[in-house]
């Protein structure tokens, strides 16, 4: 009657310890790349991503449309964040940086980083918008030039998900960062 199962709520879990000692859920850790909620993550790097194209100069960009699964939009849509500390939690922020300085470094969420210019500029081109068919750790990033252009960058599975984890240079560079 004092043990741990009955202060949780009295069920019987014996099915907890059957895999003890065999299985290790250690293994399937999810490690964050980047320094802001993980909903954003996906977005950040299909921006990344379509910023390494080289397919266009940021001057000619006159929209970013950034799909996301509905519940990160749900959770971190917030286009205009006043701190650092909001703009850990807004996909176009880090969308916004990563295009504006193709990396996104914890220096990007300060509250001096959510006054820079060339970021604001990029945030007010930027709409995060849900979509019913992009599951978690998806993300697309649709890029309109002046000149009528399109481009788009996808991102299937996020890195630091298991199926697709940090490499050991990723880890370090984060731990340095």
């Amino acid at each position: 009657p004092r043990s741990v199962f009955h202060a949780m709520g009295a069920a019987q879990t014996p099915a907890l310890v059957d895999d003890l000692g065999r299985s290790w859920a250690i293994l399937n850790n999810r490690l964050k790349p980047f320094p802001c909620g993980r909903l954003g993550h996906a977005a950040i790097e299909a921006a990344l991503k379509a910023r390494a194209l080289k397919e266009f100069r940021l001057v000619e960009v006159s929209s970013v449309r950034v799909r996301v699964n509905p519940r990160a939009q749900y959770l971190m849509g917030e286009p205009e964040p006043k701190s650092g500390t909001e703009a850990m939690f807004s996909i176009g922020h880090g969308a916004a940086v990563a295009l504006v300085y193709g990396r996104v470094d914890p220096e990007h969420f300060t509250d001096e980083a959510v006054r820079d210019p060339a970021i604001a500029e990029r945030r007010r081109r930027t709409v995060v918008v849900a979509d019913e068919r992009i599951k978690a750790g998806q993300a697309a990033v649709e890029i309109e030039t002046r000149g009528g252009r399109q481009l788009l960058a996808e991102v299937s599975i996020q890195k630091g998900f298991p199926d697709n984890p940090l490499t050991d240079a990723d880890v370090r560079k984060k731990f340095l960062d």
